[in-house]
This record gives structure tokens, sequence and C-alpha cells, in this order.
């Protein structure tokens, strides 16, 4: 219900509305936020005063306050009230400073939820005192939103933590908003893929396509184009991950591996690394496949990553067995398969007859070298991984994303080629980057 509509309806109505009524989403409530700002009563329904239906109530929170944001710093406690900031346009501007804060439902939709708070003093138009509510029990507390200043440096960081903390407390995701003050229409905004929760949605899309084995796509193309997973494993150094390496470029592959079901691969070389967007998914960069080993094939320091061994097509291997008859004992160092449906399914069919000593791990795809220093134009989907074992290198790509586009943020996933359930990724919010 719009904040108009519930100035006009009066308190008489507030026993029909159901909890329903209230799950809104992120988007609905950044818009409800805007909605309420620019609503300007004198007063409310029932002679209730102003910010019962109108404006917003934020509490900007000091980089000092404890990690569990609602509970009641020694100020408030001393106080015995919160101070709120009352955001209305026909007010004065007031400045949020701080780089994160929490909103207040207004109370009605706070009354509709049984989570009713005490105003006890509006010392000045644009400031409210919230008497001091019982911390301990979280999920009472009539919170709406968390928001973070936009642009602010490594203020979403701390606004995830704090949906991190109200998630493990109450077992519920509150939306964390963009707050953008210069804006005068629209100062709330919402972006899904920054929420926490989100992560949850990328692992499930990335397991679905770890798990499709079709041949081809349904326009009939490759299967690389809609399913499988494409994984680069990267080391730390001096270097952005997503940048081509010098020896990339000179050999024009920058070197990936394709995870599927039937691709039997179970590992990665770095402890850390991205996963990319199926080939097919529209994006301001292409990322190109130009060849694929059914191996690790000793690419590095050739002068054409996908041609200096020679192609399969040339030399009339397009089965398994022929492959299997020419390089079984050197099999890094074999063939070059082109990128049709046909030699994908040659490739699991090689890779499903590994009864020989030392398999190879994982298979080798060359991607055409991209341009440099164009994070948030590539079709990347998450960080990721080895178990646990690349955390800390994970998060400094989400760290490294985040600075190089100025609103880019990615998950960072746990990936296992072997796991039991046969589900590559898996992801944990606690496993992301917070400051």
């Amino acid at each position: 219900m719009s904040p108009v509509l519930l100035r006009t309806c009066g308190l008489a109505l507030l026993c029909l509305f159901t909890l329903d009524t209230w799950a809104m989403s992120g988007a609905e409530t950044a818009d409800a936020l805007n909605l309420r700002l620019a609503d300007t009563p004198e007063q409310c329904a029932a002679n209730q005063p102003d910010y019962a239906c109108s404006g917003v109530l934020a509490r900007p929170l000091p980089q000092t306050h404890a990690q569990n944001f609602w509970e009641h710093d020694a100020a408030a406690s001393q106080r015995g009230s919160e101070t709120f900031n009352y955001l209305r346009r026909d007010l004065p501007a007031a400045s949020l400073q701080e780089k994160t804060g929490f909103i207040l439902m207004n109370r009605f939709e706070a009354m509709a939820q049984e989570k009713e708070y005490d105003v006890h003093a509006r010392p000045q138009p644009d400031t409210v005192e919230v008497r001091n509510w019982d911390a301990t029990v979280p999920g009472k507390v009539a919170i709406q939103a968390l928001y973070y200043r936009l642009g602010a440096p490594g203020a979403l960081w701390r606004g995830q933590r704090h949906q991190l903390a109200w998630y493990q407390a109450t077992g519920e995701w509150l939306p964390l908003l963009r707050y953008l003050p210069d804006d005068t229409l629209t100062p709330f905004g919402f972006a899904q893929r920054e929420q926490l929760f989100e992560g949850y949605e990328v692992a499930s899309r990335i397991n679905a396509r770890f798990a499709d084995t079709a041949p081809t796509c349904d326009d009939g193309t490759s299967r690389y184009n809609c399913n499988g997973v494409w994984v680069r494993a990267t080391g730390l150094g001096n270097f952005r991950a997503w940048n081509p390496s010098p020896d990339s470029i000179r050999g024009n592959g920058v070197s990936f591996s394709y995870f599927a079901a039937d691709m039997n691969v179970t590992h990665v070389l770095f402890r850390q690394g991205f996963i990319l967007l199926a080939s097919g998914t529209p994006t301001q960069q292409r990322v190109s496949l130009r060849c694929i080993y059914a191996n690790n094939n000793s690419t590095t320091n050739s002068a054409d990553r996908c041609t200096f061994r020679g192609t399969c097509a040339a030399q009339g291997i397009a089965t398994a067995q022929q492959w299997l008859n020419r390089y079984r004992n050197t099999k890094n160092y074999a063939c070059a398969f082109g990128t049709d449906a046909s030699s994908f399914q040659t490739i699991a069919d090689i890779r499903a007859n590994y009864n020989m000593p030392g398999g190879t791990a994982w298979n080798e795809a060359l991607m055409a070298a991209w341009p440099s220093n164009v994070p948030a134009s590539l079709p990347l989907e998450a960080f990721f991984s080895r178990l646990d074992e690349g955390l800390e290198g994970g998060r400094r790509y989400q760290r490294e994303y985040h600075a190089d586009t100025g609103t880019g943020y990615l998950p960072l996933l746990r990936i296992n080629g072997a796991a039991p359930n046969g589900e590559l990724v898996t992801y944990r919010p606690e496993d992301q980057y917070f400051e």
C-alpha cells in the first residue's frame, strides 16, 4: 500500500492488513521510501504526526558501532532513546554523513506488523527520538531496510556485514539499499546483485549448468553457449585476475577449464579464480572460445596456443578411440579440438575413459585474449575459492573488482569438482569480504 493511501485510510483499516501485505521486494521497498520522501502532509490519519505515514526515519551508524547494529550504543543507552534523522522533501536537507545505517517502518506499517515503537521527542523538525527497544529480540524491532552511501569507500562491505548480522540473529534478510543524497527524486535504489542472499541464486544457476549435459542449445549451437561452467583459476600477484596475462596475449589464448557433469573435471590448479557466464549470454565484452583440449596441454609460451600442436580435425581425429590410440601416453601434448558440438562430445567420451594412470584432473579451453582493464564489461559471474583454501584470494578479487568498477559486486563461491552431491559450487554468506 502506498504512503498516501496509508495517510488517508485511517487506523481502523490496520486490522485488515496481513503480513503478506508488507512483503515487499527490495526494489519495491526503495520505491516506497522514495514516495514517502515526496509525500508532505501536515499530519496523518487519526491526528497522527506526519512521520507516522510520510518521510523516512533513518539512523546513521557510526563506524564504531557494534556489528549488531540494532543494539544501543553507550550514548543511546544513557539517553534512553535512539536519534533518527527525519528525511522529507519539504524539510531542511538532513545529511546522512555516515557510510551506512538503517531505516524504520513508518508507524502505521509497524503497527500492522505488531512492531510498534514509541517516539517520545522531536527536538528538531528533522530529528526524532525513538525510545529504546528491547535489543535482545531484534525480530520485534520495526526495521524496514539497511542502506549504504553509494560511492563511499567500504560502505557496501559494511552494509553487507550488517545484512548478515541481522540474518544470523533473525533468520530474515533485510534489503540493502543504495543511498545517493544528491539524487533529489530517487535517493534510494536497489541492486539485486549486491544482496548477500543473491549468492545462493548465482550458485544455483551455475550448478544447473553443470548438471546439464545436453549436446546442443535450443538454437542448435554448441553446448557451451548455454550449459557447462567456464572456470579460470588464477594465482595471486601484482595484476588483476580478469586481465589476460602477457603470455596469453602473445599466444592469443586465455586458459579455462570447462566443467560439466560428464567431463570428469575434478580439480583447479590455483586456489582462487573466477567463473564466466555461459558463452551465449549477451555482454558488452564477448569472451570467445577458440579451441579446447581434452587435458591440460602445456600451452604456455607457445606462439599460438590453439595451433602449435596441430588440430584434431587436420589429423583426422574425430572420436575418443582415435584420440586414445594416438595420445594415450602423451595426453598433455595432444591436438586441439574445435568448438562444435561433436568435439565437445568427443572430449566427454575421452575423459570418461580415463582408466590410464595419471589422468589429468582438468581440460584446457583457450579463449581469445580480450582487452585489459574492462572488468565491468566482461561476462564475469562469480569468484571462487578452492574449498576454503583460497578464501583470502577470492576476497581480494571481490575487493579489487569493486574498486575497479566503482559499483560492481560478485559473490565468492566454494568450488569442488569432486563433490559427492554433484554440486560444483556452494555459497556461504560468511565467506564474503567484509569491512
